[in-house]
Protein backbone atom coordinates (compact mmCIF):
# COMPACT_ATOMS: atom_id res chain seq x y z
CA UNK A 1 0.00 0.00 0.00
CA UNK A 2 1.37 3.36 -1.06
CA UNK A 3 1.91 5.77 1.80
CA UNK A 4 0.13 9.15 1.34
CA UNK A 5 2.07 12.28 2.06
CA UNK A 6 0.50 14.50 4.75
CA UNK A 7 0.65 18.28 4.97
CA UNK A 8 3.31 19.62 7.25
CA UNK A 9 2.45 21.96 10.11
CA UNK A 10 4.13 24.88 8.34
CA UNK A 11 2.07 24.30 5.19
CA UNK A 12 -1.16 24.26 7.22
CA UNK A 13 -0.19 27.46 9.02
CA UNK A 14 0.72 29.21 5.77
CA UNK A 15 -2.65 28.20 4.28
CA UNK A 16 -4.52 29.54 7.32
CA UNK A 17 -2.61 32.80 7.14
CA UNK A 18 -3.50 33.19 3.44
CA UNK A 19 -7.17 32.49 4.18
CA UNK A 20 -7.10 35.01 7.02
CA UNK A 21 -5.54 37.70 4.83
CA UNK A 22 -8.11 37.14 2.07
CA UNK A 23 -10.96 37.27 4.61
CA UNK A 24 -9.60 40.46 6.16
CA UNK A 25 -9.59 42.08 2.73
CA UNK A 26 -12.89 40.82 1.34
CA UNK A 27 -15.25 40.56 4.33
CA UNK A 28 -15.27 44.31 5.19
CA UNK A 29 -15.95 45.14 1.54
CA UNK A 30 -18.76 42.59 1.40
CA UNK A 31 -20.28 44.03 4.56
CA UNK A 32 -19.99 47.58 3.22
CA UNK A 33 -21.68 46.57 -0.03
CA UNK A 34 -24.45 44.86 1.92
CA UNK A 35 -25.06 48.00 4.02
CA UNK A 36 -25.17 50.15 0.88
CA UNK A 37 -27.73 47.89 -0.74
CA UNK A 38 -29.82 47.85 2.43
CA UNK A 39 -29.82 51.66 2.57
CA UNK A 40 -30.77 51.92 -1.10
CA UNK A 41 -33.50 49.30 -0.75
CA UNK A 42 -35.14 51.10 2.15
CA UNK A 43 -34.74 54.51 0.54
CA UNK A 44 -36.35 53.36 -2.69
CA UNK A 45 -39.14 51.75 -0.67
CA UNK A 46 -39.89 55.08 1.01
CA UNK A 47 -39.81 56.87 -2.34
CA UNK A 48 -42.21 54.34 -3.87
CA UNK A 49 -44.55 54.37 -0.85
CA UNK A 50 -44.63 58.16 -0.77
CA UNK A 51 -45.31 58.41 -4.49
CA UNK A 52 -48.13 55.86 -4.31
CA UNK A 53 -49.61 57.58 -1.26
CA UNK A 54 -49.78 60.95 -3.03
CA UNK A 55 -51.26 59.38 -6.17
CA UNK A 56 -53.92 57.48 -4.19
CA UNK A 57 -54.76 60.57 -2.16
CA UNK A 58 -55.14 62.62 -5.34
CA UNK A 59 -57.57 60.05 -6.72
CA UNK A 60 -59.46 59.76 -3.44
CA UNK A 61 -59.74 63.53 -2.94
CA UNK A 62 -60.37 64.27 -6.60
CA UNK A 63 -57.93 67.21 -6.61
CA UNK A 64 -54.20 67.47 -7.40
CA UNK A 65 -51.53 67.64 -4.72
CA UNK A 66 -50.92 71.38 -5.14
CA UNK A 67 -54.55 72.12 -4.28
CA UNK A 68 -54.64 70.28 -0.96
CA UNK A 69 -55.44 72.30 2.15
CA UNK A 70 -52.85 73.32 4.73
CA UNK A 71 -49.80 72.37 2.70
CA UNK A 72 -48.17 75.56 3.97
CA UNK A 73 -48.70 74.59 7.62
CA UNK A 74 -47.78 70.91 7.74
CA UNK A 75 -45.76 71.37 10.93
CA UNK A 76 -48.67 72.66 13.01
CA UNK A 77 -51.09 69.74 13.24
CA UNK A 78 -51.61 66.04 12.69
CA UNK A 79 -54.78 66.73 10.72
CA UNK A 80 -52.94 67.34 7.45
CA UNK A 81 -51.14 63.99 7.62
CA UNK A 82 -54.19 62.05 8.74
CA UNK A 83 -56.46 63.60 6.11
CA UNK A 84 -54.04 63.26 3.22
CA UNK A 85 -51.24 60.68 3.41
CA UNK A 86 -51.75 58.91 6.73
CA UNK A 87 -54.30 56.40 5.51
CA UNK A 88 -51.95 55.30 2.71
CA UNK A 89 -48.75 55.25 4.78
CA UNK A 90 -49.76 53.66 8.11
CA UNK A 91 -47.30 54.32 10.93
CA UNK A 92 -46.47 52.33 14.03
CA UNK A 93 -45.84 55.35 16.22
CA UNK A 94 -45.97 59.16 16.11
CA UNK A 95 -43.76 61.37 18.25
CA UNK A 96 -42.25 64.86 18.28
CA UNK A 97 -38.65 65.98 17.87
CA UNK A 98 -37.14 69.43 18.28
CA UNK A 99 -34.02 68.85 16.23
CA UNK A 100 -32.93 66.53 13.46
CA UNK A 101 -29.61 65.71 11.84
CA UNK A 102 -28.82 67.69 8.72
CA UNK A 103 -29.06 71.43 8.18
CA UNK A 104 -32.22 71.61 10.33
CA UNK A 105 -31.88 72.63 13.98
CA UNK A 106 -35.18 73.87 15.34
CA UNK A 107 -35.63 74.50 19.06
CA UNK A 108 -38.93 76.37 18.75
CA UNK A 109 -41.43 74.30 16.80
CA UNK A 110 -41.47 70.52 17.29
CA UNK A 111 -41.62 68.41 14.15
CA UNK A 112 -43.71 65.28 13.80
CA UNK A 113 -41.76 62.04 13.45
CA UNK A 114 -43.48 58.95 12.09
CA UNK A 115 -42.10 55.48 12.82
CA UNK A 116 -42.93 52.78 10.27
CA UNK A 117 -43.11 49.04 10.84
CA UNK A 118 -39.68 48.33 9.34
CA UNK A 119 -37.98 50.84 11.68
CA UNK A 120 -37.71 53.62 9.12
CA UNK A 121 -38.57 57.04 10.51
CA UNK A 122 -39.86 60.09 8.67
CA UNK A 123 -39.83 63.67 9.94
CA UNK A 124 -42.19 66.22 8.42
CA UNK A 125 -40.54 69.62 8.03
CA UNK A 126 -41.53 73.12 7.09
CA UNK A 127 -42.60 73.79 3.52
CA UNK A 128 -40.87 77.22 3.45
CA UNK A 129 -44.24 78.85 2.92
CA UNK A 130 -44.58 77.48 -0.60
CA UNK A 131 -47.97 76.16 -1.62
CA UNK A 132 -47.61 72.70 -3.11
CA UNK A 133 -44.31 71.73 -1.48
CA UNK A 134 -43.91 69.14 1.27
CA UNK A 135 -40.46 68.51 2.76
CA UNK A 136 -39.56 65.30 4.59
CA UNK A 137 -36.45 63.79 6.15
CA UNK A 138 -36.14 60.00 6.24
CA UNK A 139 -33.88 57.90 8.45
CA UNK A 140 -33.71 54.46 6.86
CA UNK A 141 -32.68 52.70 10.08
CA UNK A 142 -34.46 54.82 12.69
CA UNK A 143 -32.48 55.72 15.79
CA UNK A 144 -29.61 53.38 14.98
CA UNK A 145 -26.19 54.85 14.24
CA UNK A 146 -24.76 56.73 12.48
CA UNK A 147 -27.73 59.16 12.15
CA UNK A 148 -25.81 61.26 9.63
CA UNK A 149 -27.11 63.01 6.54
CA UNK A 150 -26.20 61.12 3.37
CA UNK A 151 -25.41 57.91 5.25
CA UNK A 152 -28.74 56.90 6.74
CA UNK A 153 -30.67 60.19 6.68
CA UNK A 154 -31.99 61.57 3.39
CA UNK A 155 -34.37 64.30 2.30
CA UNK A 156 -37.41 64.19 0.03
CA UNK A 157 -39.51 67.01 -1.35
CA UNK A 158 -42.95 66.55 -2.90
CA UNK A 159 -43.52 69.50 -5.24
CA UNK A 160 -46.37 70.67 -7.42
CA UNK A 161 -45.46 70.50 -11.10
CA UNK A 162 -47.31 71.22 -14.29
CA UNK A 163 -49.67 68.34 -14.87
CA UNK A 164 -49.16 66.79 -11.43
CA UNK A 165 -46.40 66.44 -8.86
CA UNK A 166 -42.84 65.20 -8.55
CA UNK A 167 -40.82 63.71 -5.70
CA UNK A 168 -37.28 65.04 -5.59
CA UNK A 169 -34.47 65.23 -3.07
CA UNK A 170 -34.22 69.00 -3.35
CA UNK A 171 -35.08 69.96 0.23
CA UNK A 172 -32.80 73.03 0.28
CA UNK A 173 -34.38 75.00 -2.55
CA UNK A 174 -37.00 77.42 -1.23
CA UNK A 175 -38.95 77.36 -4.48
CA UNK A 176 -40.92 74.56 -6.07
CA UNK A 177 -38.27 72.97 -8.26
CA UNK A 178 -39.48 70.27 -10.65
CA UNK A 179 -36.24 70.00 -12.59
CA UNK A 180 -32.88 68.68 -11.43
CA UNK A 181 -30.67 71.53 -12.60
CA UNK A 182 -27.69 71.00 -10.30
CA UNK A 183 -24.26 70.31 -11.72
CA UNK A 184 -22.89 66.99 -10.53
CA UNK A 185 -19.86 68.58 -8.88
CA UNK A 186 -22.19 70.85 -6.90
CA UNK A 187 -24.21 67.87 -5.68
CA UNK A 188 -21.04 66.08 -4.59
CA UNK A 189 -19.78 69.17 -2.78
CA UNK A 190 -23.06 69.80 -0.96
CA UNK A 191 -23.51 66.13 -0.07
CA UNK A 192 -20.04 66.10 1.48
CA UNK A 193 -20.41 66.13 5.26
CA UNK A 194 -17.36 68.36 5.67
CA UNK A 195 -18.82 71.01 3.36
CA UNK A 196 -22.57 71.29 3.79
CA UNK A 197 -23.90 68.06 5.27
CA UNK A 198 -27.34 68.41 3.69
CA UNK A 199 -29.12 65.07 3.14
CA UNK A 200 -31.36 66.43 0.39
CA UNK A 201 -28.42 66.93 -1.96
CA UNK A 202 -27.35 63.34 -1.31
CA UNK A 203 -30.81 62.13 -2.32
CA UNK A 204 -30.66 64.14 -5.55
CA UNK A 205 -27.24 62.65 -6.28
CA UNK A 206 -28.46 59.08 -5.74
CA UNK A 207 -31.52 59.67 -7.92
CA UNK A 208 -29.32 61.21 -10.60
CA UNK A 209 -27.14 58.07 -10.49
CA UNK A 210 -30.15 55.75 -10.85
CA UNK A 211 -30.18 54.84 -7.15
CA UNK A 212 -26.55 53.78 -6.98
CA UNK A 213 -23.64 54.67 -4.71
CA UNK A 214 -21.06 55.62 -7.30
CA UNK A 215 -17.35 55.61 -6.43
CA UNK A 216 -17.33 59.39 -5.99
CA UNK A 217 -20.30 59.45 -3.59
CA UNK A 218 -18.88 61.56 -0.74
CA UNK A 219 -20.94 60.78 2.35
CA UNK A 220 -20.08 57.14 2.99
Amino acid sequence: MKKQKAFTLSEVLITLVIIGVIAAITVPQLMANYRKQEVLSRLKKVYSSLYQAVKLAEIDKGIPFGSWDNVKKVESTDDWWNNNLGKYMPVQETTEVYSYTGSLNSTITPHKMYVFNDGTTMVRLYSHGMVGRLVLYVDVNGNKAPNVGGKDIFGFSVVKCEGGFKITGDTANTTTSCNDSYAREDLIRHCNAEYDHHPGYCTVLLMRDNWQFKDDYPAL
